[in-house]
């Protein structure tokens, strides 16, 4: 699920890098190179969110296993089942 999307935000992304850089096409600060087959850009342009949006599945994995284990510890430490008569609570 999370690749799919980040798949889709590279499209956005890629759909709006494109719109800008025709509103901008003739503007002085872009790079000649810049300026090629509409193909080949919408792919480059793909690649680059891509690229950018790389860190968002691992850092999401991370807080996901991070809230993960706060709940269990919470549930751990409400269960009276698991407390031992003799030595108390934890």
């Amino acid at each position: 699920a999370m690749m799919m999307l980040q798949i889709f935000l590279c499209l956005i992304g890629a759909i709006f890098s494109a719109a800008w850089f025709e509103d901008h096409k003739n503007s002085w600060y872009l790079h000649p190179a810049l300026k090629g087959h509409a193909a080949r850009e919408a792919v480059l342009r793909f690649f680059s969110w891509f690229i950018v949006l790389a860190q968002f599945v691992p850092i999401s994995l991370i807080v996901s296993s991070e809230i993960t284990k706060r709940l269990q510890q919470f549930l751990l430490e409400s269960d009276n089942d698991l407390r031992d008569p003799r030595k108390g609570p934890l």
